[in-house]
C-alpha cells in the first residue's frame, strides 16, 4: 500500500520523537537556504560580471551596490564557501537521517 504524506511524518515523529524530527527539518531547510542562496550570489556574480545591473530584478533596495569593486577572486571564494556549507548541511542531514532511520528499524 501507499502511506500518505502526513502518515510517514507521524511515523518518524513517533519513532524519533519531536525535538529529533524538528532537528531534521531544520537541518533540511538550512541545506536549501544555502543552496538557495549561493544561487542568488551566483546570479550577482554573472550580473556584475556582464556588467550590466539592469539585466536582474532586485530583490531588495540595496541591490544597486557597486558590485563591479569586488574581485573575480572574491566572487570565487564566497561561492566556495556556499558550495562547501552546503555540503556540510548535506553530509549532517544524511547522517541525522541514518541515525534516526537505524533507531526506528531497532524498534520493529
Amino acid at each position: 500500500g501507499r502511506l500518505g504524506l502526513f502518515a510517514s511524518f507521524q511515523l518518524w515523529c513517533r519513532n524519533a520523537g519531536y525535538g529529533k524530527c524538528c532537528f531534521s527539518l531544520f537541518l533540511f531547510i538550512l541545506a536549501q537556504l544555502t543552496r538557495t542562496g549561493g544561487d542568488y550570489w551566483l546570479t550577482i556574480w554573472t550580473t556584475a560580471d556582464a556588467g550590466n545591473p539592469k539585466n536582474h530584478i532586485p530583490l531588495d533596495p540595496n541591490y544597486y551596490l557597486n558590485y563591479n569593486n569586488i574581485s573575480k577572486n572574491a566572487f570565487m571564494i564566497i561561492y566556495a564557501v556556499f558550495l562547501v556549507c552546503f555540503w556540510i548541511f548535506m553530509y549532517f542531514r544524511g547522517m541525522w537521517f541514518y541515525r534516526i532511520a537505524l533507531g526506528a528499524s531497532t524498534r520493529l
